[in-house]
């Protein structure tokens, strides 16, 4: 069995680096409370992919399981992966778990809390037994939404597919009440009748009514897109990001993509050089306009003159309301090679964190691999911190992250100790 404390406190366990720049500065004091939990065993892979702050001053996270025993003996386990939603209290403990799945492989890639106290979670489901019984599976794998009450009780299941693969990556409460999701689809029939699909896959972005009730459904990309992040925005639309393979600079490109109200292309923004660059995370910031974070393997083209010394970038991109890029921020160099963010947020100083993970081969983390990244961003794209956790192991990344009500930062991952969820403050080592 792993050891669920991984470390007694973060003092412990952060691994803080140097190296990034020449100065290195004392961190400030913090009032903000500390704690990582991880939750699994070693009888299967255990992660979380989405987290939120509640109302309760707790957390909810979303993720995938296949452990059976541990943290989770007692929780009915029913196939390879269970889709997953685990309520923590603020102080770190387990408030409860929900497992949902059948024989096959069903996953949760995000939630979020309902005006109604519960949490609606998106992922997809490739069941038709246990929990999904009766839930019409229409191929290999479905995109489904499932809503809960604030006790983790399922209210209703949406699934929606045809007879390839189809997978919701990102959901959304929207300003009347129900939920945008955001994903991509390789089907053209079933639920997709009638959409276009232009390629092998589609980016896909579908309105629910509060009921679960779809509204209509958009194919956002061109051909071979995947959304991996939706948000409403101010306006009532929805600004989607995530990649495409036959984008006009490289082997993937990175996409912005800006709709109305009805799911109607208002502009698309691409992004790339002759390498992979991909947008993982989008939010619309206080100006207008929108932070994306993203990986870059690029040194040409829209990243030229962008640093990137490494296999790969951990990227934040800063555009304008009409999607102009404003500035491109690598924060890789030689020391942080094949680094990623997979998430990030404007924060309340107007600043940016962002979370992700940094294969570190060198400097002064000699002793391990994949390391679980969050960096602090002033709203000038500069670097003001950063920290990172992990063990000795490689294999530790941050999927999500967001701004806590203390002014600290909640981080969900999976690491060599399962599925990991880690509050932090708002010190590190300062970068002058």
């Amino acid at each position: 069995m792993k050891n669920k404390k991984i470390l007694a406190s973060l003092t412990m366990c952060v691994t803080l680096m140097a190296g990034m720049t020449n100065t290195v500065g004392a961190a400030t004091s913090s009032n903000t409370s500390n704690f990582m939990k991880a939750l699994g065993s070693n009888t299967g892979f255990d992660t979380f992919d989405s987290v939120q702050q509640t109302s309760d001053g707790g957390y909810i996270a979303a993720g995938s399981f296949q452990s059976s025993d541990g943290d989770f003996a007692g929780v009915s386990h029913k196939g390879l992966d269970d889709a997953t939603l685990v309520k923590f209290n603020s102080n770190g403990s387990t408030g409860w778990i929900k497992s949902i799945g059948g024989t096959k492989g069903d996953m949760f890639n995000s939630v979020q809390q309902t005006s109604d106290g519960g949490y609606i979670a998106a992922g997809c489901s490739g069941s038709t037994d246990g929990d999904f019984a009766g839930v019409v599976n229409k191929g290999s794998l479905d995109a489904t939404l499932i809503k809960f009450n604030k006790n983790g009780t399922t209210e209703w299941i949406k699934d929606i597919g045809g007879k390839n693969i189809d997978r919701f990556y990102s959901v959304q409460r929207t300003l009347d009440g129900g939920y945008i999701a955001a994903g991509y689809s390789e089907s053209s029939n079933g639920d997709f009748t009638g959409v276009s699909n232009k390629g092998s896959a589609g980016a896909i972005l579908v309105k629910f009514d509060k009921n679960g009730i779809t509204e209509w459904i958009k194919n956002g990309g061109t051909k071979s897109d995947v959304f991996d992040s939706v948000q409403q925005t101010s306006d009532g639309g929805y600004i989607a990001a995530g990649y495409t393979k036959f984008g006009n600079k490289g082997t993937d490109d990175a996409i912005l993509i800006k709709f109305n109200k009805s799911g109607a292309t208002e502009w698309i923004k691409d992004v790339g050089g002759s390498d992979s660059d991909r947008l993982n995370s989008v939010q619309q910031t206080s100006d207008g306009g929108y932070i994306a974070s993203a990986y870059s393997a690029s040194t040409d083209g829209d990243f030229t003159g962008v640093s990137n010394k490494g296999t790969g970038g951990a990227i934040i991109i800063k555009f304008n309301k009409s999607g102009t890029t404003e500035w491109i921020k690598n924060f890789s160099d030689s020391g942080f090679a094949g680094s990623e963010f997979s998430s990030v947020q404007q924060t309340s100083d107007g600043g940016y964190v962002a979370a992700g993970t940094s294969f570190l081969k060198g400097g002064y983390l000699v002793a391990g691999y994949e390391k679980m990244l969050l960096v602090k961003f002033n709203k000038g794209g500069t670097s003001e911190w950063f920290k990172s956790f992990g063990g000795a192991k490689c294999g530790d990344k941050f999927n999500s992250v967001q701004q806590t009500s203390d002014g600290g930062y909640v981080a969900v991952g999976d690491s060599t100790n399962g599925a990991t969820l880690i509050k932090s403050d708002n010190t590190a080592i300062t970068v002058d």
